[in-house]
């Protein structure tokens, strides 16, 4: 079972970067909660969140000004990231903002939550695509434990008075080892593109999409 898994993944990461994974162990609740704090966020006073905008010396925090192949995206998002494994620890980057709890009583609770579990799953998933390359389960790991830069980022997609004159992203891979995507299930936005083509990828319930990054591809 675990080599016909290793197998999937191998073959997946060789011909789409993309792959699907359920059973993945983060509960249902956390998601809910997960879901209903962004939303939540996303619709706080706008001085509030400007209060916490990102920064030309602080790059972590609420956004709505992103260029994508220097091309302004139609959306919203919110950044923490880590800094040697840490969500408290200070970064060349900057420093994580959170509303506060008379702002938003559960966020920075949920958040950091999820972005533990993510933390957990995602050493899975390389020792996963370790031993899909015939590697030893922990070849990787090790350059990750205790020091990396994780970021979690939260987006979110106004509706958009006229769609064909914009994306919510535009084309772009993702520079890091791995990405964990929870997609909404009532939308389908996600496309790979594959032999001179874009294929959507829609959400399937129960899933996470998984992308491999660059760093993993080199």
């Amino acid at each position: 079972l675990v080599e016909q898994c290793a197998k999937e993944i191998c073959n997946a990461c060789l011909e789409w970067g993309f792959f699907y994974i359920e059973n993945h162990g983060i509960s249902q609740e956390l998601l809910g909660s997960f879901r209903s704090d962004m939303d939540t966020f996303f619709h706080l006073p706008g001085q509030v969140l400007d209060s916490i905008r990102r920064t030309e010396k602080n790059s972590r925090g609420y956004f709505d000004d992103e260029l994508t192949k220097n091309k302004l995206d139609w959306k919203r998002c919110f950044d923490v990231g880590a800094q040697n494994g840490s969500l408290d620890n200070k970064g060349m980057d900057g420093w994580n903002q959170w509303p506060s709890e008379e702002q938003h009583i559960t966020f920075e609770t949920t958040i950091r939550t999820y972005f533990r579990q993510m933390e957990g799953l995602s050493a899975v998933l390389l020792r996963a695509i370790c031993q899909s390359l015939d590697f030893k389960p922990d070849t990787l790991q090790k350059h990750f434990d205790g020091n990396h830069t994780s970021y979690l980022r939260l987006n979110y997609y106004p509706k958009c008075p006229d769609p064909s004159s914009t994306l919510a992203v535009h084309h772009h891979t993702d520079a890091g080892a791995l990405t964990i995507l929870y997609q909404d299930e009532n939308v389908t936005s996600l496309q790979v593109h594959k032999n001179s083509q874009w294929h959507f990828i829609p959400p399937r319930k129960g899933t996470f999409v998984v992308n491999i990054g660059d760093m993993i591809q080199v």
